[in-house]
């Protein structure tokens, strides 16, 4: 209803089209200056007895609600084998255009080839595809090197009517961010599997600026150096002013250097003494921005998601050298996990908050309602999109605010296996994520 782009996904049954019907006879229908009002909405379906169903419940909401209002004017639709040629239906469509058009691909393609005035792209506010995962192709995740390549062939040859229609409807909408610049998209699968939301936000329909994971979620990169430089990222924008800022190092220096007011549980004795005598596999740097971080701006609980590969009880042993009450994530362990699946707490703040630590295959599902930070270390090897949206879909829960924090290694070489050494660039390959998703990371308020 606020007019943003939406990703809707819901079970088979879940009651999602139901909802989407409530959704569009609920929307303003704008004045278009015409002696005529122009159709505000599209939804785009794969058939004809889906047409028909989605006019049968209008129909009966608006018998219901207000018996004297003409359904024509309410909704049309537009589908093949309608027992009335695609001229006529234009014909019908250019002099009373209704409020709501239900169409499929292929019947809206006939009539504005049958006429291509009888139906305005221009004054849609909303776009709906219900079935998305069906009118969409898109190139799988999970296949051959050469069956994506001919997926993409496929696509780029034959792309769908669907696609055509909503490269037509969105063609100069990349980089807009204004609301009212073009239509609402809303996408409806059962499924959304990673192919399709990757392909969605490489397409340039969702609008740049849009919020992942929540809709006060803020993503945020701190760059670290060698000698323990942090800075944030290149590009960044500030959100808001923040009287801290100009004070520089002093506010999160102040914060490291503080005493914590209780005392940290102590680690097994047998982990101590084993990680006592042997050297961090982590970037220490990177772990000290982590600690900074966190000590000047989580107020209860936040999540660090290390590398599939990482030692988690070693990186806790790591920060609880720097000070941080951290634990290894365990929903079994109230101090781990459990005790934080239960909302109750509000916005509290804690007098010494907890870091989860946690490596991306235990983060599946994982619902924290207090949840208010995600620290991200580096970038994902693989799947990047689909990891990120997924570690960004932590917080944001119910409406809340939130931040994802990534902590990214400054450009440096690397040698490898074989012996030759490559560059490794962190903050460019973060960068190339969110301009994939269409997002502008925000400056950290503690940080240059």
């Amino acid at each position: 209803m606020t007019g943003k782009d939406l990703l809707l996904k819901g079970r088979t049954g879940s009651g999602k089209s139901f909802g989407l019907v409530l959704a569009l006879l609920s929307k303003y229908r704008p004045p278009t200056g015409g002696s005529k009002p122009a159709t505000s909405s599209l939804l785009i379906i794969p058939h004809r007895d889906l047409a028909y169903q989605f006019l049968h419940w209008i129909e009966r909401i608006v018998k219901a609600t207000d018996p004297t209002r003409s359904l024509p004017s309410m909704v049309q639709i537009l589908v093949r084998g309608a027992n009335k040629p695609a001229a006529a239906q234009a014909a019908t469509l250019k002099e009373s255009p209704p409020n709501i058009l239900i169409a499929t691909p292929q019947a809206l393609f006939d009539v504005l080839e049958a006429d291509e005035q009888a139906f305005d792209l221009q004054n849609l506010s909303t776009v709906v595809v219900d079935e998305c995962d069906y009118l969409l192709d898109y190139v799988p995740t999970v296949a051959t090197k050469v069956a994506k390549l001919k997926a993409e062939l496929r696509m780029k040859k034959h792309p769908s009517l669907t696609q055509r229609l909503l490269d037509i409807i969105y063609t100069g909408r990349t980089g807009s961010t204004a609301a009212d610049a073009h239509p609402q998209l809303v996408l409806c699968s059962a499924t959304f599997r990673n192919g399709l939301r990757q392909h969605v936000y490489a397409s340039g329909w969702v609008r740049k600026g849009q919020v992942v994971g929540g809709r006060e979620v803020q993503h945020s990169a701190l760059v670290v150096s060698e000698t323990g430089e942090i800075k944030n990222i290149e590009g960044a924008v500030e959100r808001h002013a923040s009287p801290e800022v100009t004070e520089g190092y002093s506010v999160v220096e102040k914060a490291m250097s503080a005493p914590l007011s209780t005392s940290l549980p102590d680690l097994p004795d047998e982990l101590t003494a084993r990680f006592a005598d042997t050297g961090s596999p982590f970037h220490e740097p990177s772990l000290e921005a982590i600690a900074a971080a966190f000590a000047v701006d989580v107020p209860r609980i936040a999540m660090l998601v290390l590398p599939a590969s990482a030692p988690v009880q070693r990186a806790v042993y790591d920060l609880r050298l720097l000070g941080v009450n951290a634990f290894g994530l365990d929903l079994l362990a109230d101090d781990r996990g459990r005790r934080h699946l239960l909302r109750g707490s509000g916005d509290a703040v804690e007098e010494n908050p907890t870091l989860l630590v946690t490596t991306l295959a235990t983060t599946r599902g994982l619902d924290l309602p207090d949840l208010s930070h995600v620290f991200i270390l580096g970038v994902a090897d693989a799947r990047k999109v689909d990891t990120y949206l997924h570690l960004a879909g932590r917080v944001g829960r119910f409406g809340r605010r939130g931040k994802v924090v990534s902590v990214l290694e400054e450009r440096h070489s690397v040698t490898g296996q074989d012996g030759k050494t490559a560059w490794k660039d962190e903050p460019a390959e973060y960068l190339r994520l969110l301009r994939t998703l269409g997002i502008t990371p925000i400056k950290h308020d503690y940080f240059f």
